[in-house]
Order: structure tokens, then sequence, then C-alpha cells
């Protein structure tokens, strides 16, 4: 059987760009998931839901290849179908996983903003560039505890992610100004720190943002 349109829809939102931040991807990755086990209607017998399951999982998976949380919260959610052997017991640890992931996401998201925020010392500038919900928590965190005092926002071109990272710092009440891209290397001179999301990162602390 065919997926069902919730999955289909977080899947497209994903590979447009509609759903950003690797957080949110991932956070959303569970919630088709979660969707793909409620609205399942094929046959119930737990090899065949098995297979359902995971080519949800692929789908997904394939939407943003350099996001390492995606496949990350995918392999979280489906981990306990090996182990299971009846269909209502397979439905219910997906169910279960995905809320877990969604949950710890959120956590973890709030701790990293806390320990962010004390590496930013009192009164600094800070740069950011494209989009993460969790480097808008460390700053915005860092701001409350008067540790920012000004943030410079690149647009992000050519998809604009950092217009979304300055809506929600504004939201915060955070002093922000947008700049175009190439206007970093005007104003990198008043810059103390440099806070990003990033996809992908090495030992070696190359990444990919």
């Amino acid at each position: 059987m065919g997926l069902p349109n919730s999955v289909l829809q977080i899947a497209s939102g994903i590979k447009t760009m509609k759903i950003r931040g690797a957080g949110r991807i991932a956070r959303s990755a569970a919630e088709a998931l979660k969707y793909a086990a409620l609205e399942y209607g094929g046959v119930r017998e737990v090899s065949e839901f098995k297979k359902y399951m995971v080519e949800a999982g692929k789908l997904l998976i394939s939407t943003r290849p350099t996001a390492v949380s995606l496949p990350n919260a995918v392999i979280f959610v489906l981990r306990n179908l090996r182990g299971v052997s009846n269909y209502e017991e397979a439905r219910e640890s997906v169910v279960k996983a995905a809320d877990a992931f969604i949950k710890n996401s959120e956590e973890a998201v709030k701790r990293i903003s806390e320990y962010g925020a004390k590496r930013i010392k009192e009164g600094s500038v800070v740069l950011t560039h494209c989009h993460s919900s969790t480097a808008v928590e460390v700053i915005a965190r860092a701001y409350s505890e008067g540790r920012v005092v000004k943030v410079y926002n690149t647009e992000t071109r050519p998809f604009l992610q950092g217009r979304i990272t300055f809506t929600h710092l504004r939201k915060y009440g955070v002093p922000v100004v947008q700049i175009p891209d190439s206007a970093v290397r005007y104003i990198m001179h008043e810059v103390d720190y440099g806070v990003v999301g990033v996809d992908t990162f090495t030992r070696k602390g190359a990444d990919a943002i």
C-alpha cells in the first residue's frame, strides 16, 4: 500500500526546505513515522507492517542527504521493530519511539542552549548564518542572561533561511541586524562569536552548514 498524505506532506516539506533546521527536520521525520504507523491500512501482519515502515523511513531519509539528524531519527524510531513478533506491538513500538525521540530532541535543545549560552562572554556581539533552531535558542538564552548585546544575521541566499532566524530572534526580543551574505567581511571586526548549526561535522572540526 502507499504511504498516507500526512507522511508525503512532511517528506515534501523537508525536501523543498519548507521544514528547516536539523532538529526540526529530525522531529518532523519522527512525527511522520508516527503518522505512518497510526494510519497504516494494510494487512495486519507484522512482516507487511515492517516493510511498510522501512519504505516510509527510506523516503524520509532521501529528502535531505546531508542532514545526519534525519537518518538518526529514522533509526531511533524503527530500531525496535526487529524484536517484535506481532502487528499491534510493532505499531505501538513505533508510536512510543517517535514520541520519545521528539521529547528527547526538545530537551536536548534546551540543554544545549544552557551550555551554549555559558560559552558566550557578557556584552558580546554574535554573528549567525543560515537557520538552526538550536542556534537561535543558544543566542536567545545568552541574550536573556545579558551575554549578547547585538546579533548580525545573514540572509543566506539563495533560499533565505536567515530570514527565519531573523524572525525568531526578533520574537525573543534579541537586537538583530540582517545583512547580505557578502557584507559579512564589513562587520567581522565587531563580532566576538559565531553561532551556527551544522548538518554534519567531523572529529577534526570540518562541517557542512
